[in-house]
Order: structure tokens, then C-alpha cells, then sequence
């Protein structure tokens, strides 16, 4: 059986085409397609995704509608978060869209896309243990705690990558010390919801753009693959080092710099550098790993599982 997913994220719209094998109990990914249209861009200030966004989004779908026909998928599952959540808009486009591809799109509430995240990172491992789930997104960060048995604490924060350079950054192409100042004051207040005590051994997983491109900048990755960033560790220290020498840099000279890695989210960096630097200031986190599933891989698990055809390895 082969499955698409395709997640619709406020930055980045990715697809997932992977194979279930009933008979040995598996999945195994065929491939991955990445583009970022940012359909949240001015979402903000506008309350609606823009037509330029929509135009972007349908250029990235009619694409990836071709090759789900080339794969001959036998199930598309798609998943909506922060952007169709808040846009006034969201419902037209999600019926248009339904409409256009015979597809039927879920938008996920903020702690439901939590968890579906936390599926796909812990799945195959599944691990007993807890996990602390750090996953930045363009409009929102989802952050999950528990195991697979489990959920302590799961909760949805309007803290972005986009988001907070369309309130801090829009204007500026070498950013402020004040801009700067004022947007980590900015996680300080978001993360202020989030009280709840993460044992200091805790296991943490950041994933989605953020983490994957500092991997890759500080591991020096010229051509980008999940296998080279995927369970890579990111210290404390090396996304501080990175997140000050990103604020010294201006969008193009990131590009330029980094090269293919950072395409499409140059202009983000400092932003996600400075979420994933707060959330580790805010639960003393010393390290968190790299993974590059997530959400697109969490749809998938849990079609399956909720369907009565994938048993889990616990």
C-alpha cells in the first residue's frame, strides 16, 4: 500500500510518499519533496492568506499532485496547521482545494498537530521513556511531553518563524540589537504559558526546518540529506554561536554563505535560532536531537493505526 502526506505548513509544504507492507509490519519511505511557498506571509496583518500565497501554494500542489499520480498512491492524507487555522480565508480555500484534487484536508487543531508530530518522531523506536518534542513551525510551535503510552503535556504556542519576523523583522535586512531584544522578550512572554518542570535527563527532539538547517550549518552539510542531519545533537552553546553570528548577517549574505541549505528560510534563521534558543533557556535543556520526521510522518502512522493496519513495536 503506498500513502501520501502532504503537510500544508505556514513556511514549508512538504510531501511524503512511503510504502506500508502488511505482511512484515513496515514502512519505508520512498520519497520526500520540500518546497516553501510560506502561505502565512502577512497573514498577521492581512487575516487572510494572500492570493500571492494561494498562487504559490497551487504551483507546489499541482506539482505534487503529479507525482502522487505517478506513484500511484492509494491514500493522500493532508494535513493543515497554524496558517488555516487563523485564516479568516481557510475554509474557502480548504473546500477549493478538496474540490480541485479529491482530496480531503484535515486542518488539525494546535494539540492535535502537537501530538501527530510526537507520533512521527518516536515512531519506529517508539520508546517507553519520555520525550520532551520541541517542533518550530511558520506560525506556531507545537511542544509535547510524554511517551508512548502517555501524553503529560502537549500544547500549541502563536510562536513562529514567520510569525516573529513579520512582528520584528520585516523591515530590517541587518536586524537591530532592539529588534532582536525585543522578539526574545517576546519568546520569554509566549514560553511564560508553558509551566510544567521537564526532568533534567529528559530525551528532547526538535524538529522541522529550524533544527535540521543549524544541523546542517553546523555540521557543515553542503548538499542536504535527511541521513546527514537526521539524530545529529545541537549543544546549547553551538545554537547560541550560531543564532549570534546569523544576527551579524544579513539574508543575502546567509544565502551566500550556506548556500542550497538555507534556501527558502534565510531570512528566518535568527528567528528560529532565537525559539529554539528560548525553549532551551526556558526548560534547561543541554542538547536536543535532530530529527527530520515529524508531522508528514506522524499522519501516516496514525491513518494506519487508527485503521487497524499497522501494529506498533513496543
Amino acid at each position: 500500500m503506498i500513502l501520501a502526506s502532504i503537510d500544508l505548513g505556514s513556511n514549508s509544504v512538504i510531501l511524503l510518499i512511503m510504502e506500508y507492507n502488511p505482511s512484515t509490519n513496515s514502512i519505508i519511505k520512498i520519497s520526500d519533496f520540500y518546497t516553501t511557498p510560506r502561505i502565512s506571509e502577512s497573514l498577521t496583518i492581512n487575516d487572510g492568506i494572500s492570493e500571492l500565497a494561494i498562487g504559490r501554494l497551487e504551483n507546489v500542489l499541482m506539482e505534487f499532485n503529479r507525482i502522487i499520480k505517478d506513484s500511484r498512491c492509494e491514500q493522500v492524507i493532508v494535513s493543515a496547521t497554524n496558517a488555516f487555522r487563523i485564516a479568516k480565508n481557510a475554509i474557502k480555500l480548504k473546500k477549493f482545494l478538496e474540490a480541485k484534487y479529491n482530496w480531503k484536508i484535515s486542518i488539525l487543531k494546535g494539540e492535535e498537530e502537537a501530538w501527530i508530530s510526537f507520533l512521527g518522531a518516536i515512531i519506529p523506536e517508539y520508546r517507553t521513556d519520555n520525550s520532551l518534542l520541541i517542533d518550530i513551525g511558520g506560525g506556531s510551535t507545537e511542544v509535547v511531553f510524554g511517551n508512548s503510552k502517555n501524553i503529560d503535556f502537549r500544547r500549541s504556542l502563536q510562536l513562529g518563524v514567520v510569525s516573529l519576523k513579520e512582528l520584528f523583522f520585516s523591515n530590517h535586512e541587518l536586524l537591530s540589537t532592539n529588534s532582536i531584544e525585543l522578539a526574545r522578550k517576546y519568546i520569554v512572554n509566549k514560553l511564560s504559558e508553558i509551566q510544567v518542570t521537564i526532568p533534567a535527563d529528559t530525551r528532547t527532539l526538535a524538529v522541522a526546518g529550524t533544527p535540521t538547517t543549524l544541523s546542517a550549518i553546523i555540521n557543515d552539510v553542503k548538499n542536504y540529506s535527511n541521513e546527514l542531519v537526521n539524530n545529529t545533537i545541537l549543544k546549547s552553546e553551538q545554537v547560541g554561536g550560531v543564532c549570534t553570528q546569523l544576527q551579524q548577517m544579513t539574508p543575502k549574505e546567509i544565502r551566500t554563505s550556506y548556500g542550497k541549505i538555507v534556501e527558502g528560510r534565510e531570512d528566518l534563521l535568527v528567528g528560529g535560532c532565537l525559539i529554539l534558543e528560548g525553549f532551551m533557556n526556558h526548560f534547561k535543556i543541554s542538547k536536543v536531537i535532530v530529527s527530520t520526521r515529524g508531522l508528514r510522518y506522524g499522519a501516516i502512522y496514525d491513518y494506519l493505526i487508527k485503521n487497524n493496519l499497522y501494529a506498533i513495536n513496543k
